[in-house]
C-alpha cells in the first residue's frame, strides 16, 4: 500500500471548478479543497496527498473529485498511487 496519491486534472481549454475530498480511513474526517483554474488545459490541476497514518496498517484512501462547473465542460481527473509515479530501478 501507498502512502501517498497524486491527483491530476485538467479539461481542455475550459475553465476548471470542483471539489476535491481526500478519505484517509473509515473513520475520518475528510481534508476538502475547492480547486480553481482558467485554463485547465495550460494549467492543469496537481495535487499530492500523503496519508498520515502511513499505508502499512490497513487504512485505505479514497479521494472523491466533483466537477463543479457546467455539464457542457466535463471534468478529466486520474489518481495514481506515488509508487506508480516512481520509475523503479
Amino acid at each position: 500500500l501507498s502512502s501517498e496519491v497524486h491527483l491530476h486534472s485538467h479539461r481542455p481549454h475550459s475553465p476548471i471548478y470542483a471539489n476535491v475530498d481526500y478519505w484517509s480511513g473509515p473513520n475520518d474526517t475528510p481534508r476538502k479543497m475547492k480547486v480553481f483554474s482558467m485554463d485547465g488545459y495550460e494549467r492543469p490541476v496537481n495535487a499530492r496527498f500523503t496519508n498520515p497514518r502511513g499505508g502499512s496498517r490497513g487504512y485505505s484512501s479514497s479521494v472523491d473529485v466533483r466537477n463543479e462547473g457546467p455539464m457542457e465542460f466535463p471534468l478529466s481527473a486520474q489518481v495514481r498511487r506515488v509508487d506508480d509515479l516512481i520509475p523503479h530501478t
